[in-house]
């Protein structure tokens, strides 16, 4: 398989796989099931996502979205115009997961809210889609007319 199949592949893979985490807890509830116990007493079920960390999914949305939509963009596309935003994205998308992974938690009140883990993911990840495009549009257009 060729890059482009790859990238396409796993961002496709792990989009599905961060949905069906997040609607299995819509569809079942975040108390999927309830226990009693001998006393009566009630215990919630887990639910999907308390087995997987909540970092987890916001990266895996952040990253695996705009990677899966700019790559569909560049598939039908020459290889050049591939290349040339896979080699931005490659060293970006690792950026962006350790900014949002040292962002701090809404827990954490010292700071303003903009520090909060979703707002950097949404910063960055709105970078990283400006910045694709353009060099996506820029590529493009120096294929077109290398002709």
């Amino acid at each position: 398989m060729n890059s482009k199949k790859i990238v396409l592949f796993t961002a496709l893979v792990t989009l599905l796989i961060v949905a069906l985490i997040i609607l299995a807890d819509i569809i079942y509830g975040y108390c999927p099931r309830t226990y009693i116990d001998a006393t009566g007493t009630q215990y919630c079920g887990k639910s999907v996502s308390d087995f997987v960390p909540e970092i987890l999914m916001l990266i895996g949305f952040f990253v695996s979205l705009p990677i899966f939509f700019l790559s569909l963009l560049t598939y039908r596309m020459k290889e050049e115009v591939f290349h040339a935003w896979w080699n931005f994205a490659r060293w970006w998308v690792p950026i962006m997961v350790i900014a949002v992974l040292l962002a701090l938690d809404r827990s954490d009140s010292f700071l303003p809210p903009l520090f909060s883990k979703v707002n950097v993911g949404l910063l960055f990840g709105g970078v990283f889609i400006v910045v694709s495009l353009a060099k996506i549009v820029r590529a493009y257009a120096r294929t077109k007319w290398r002709k």
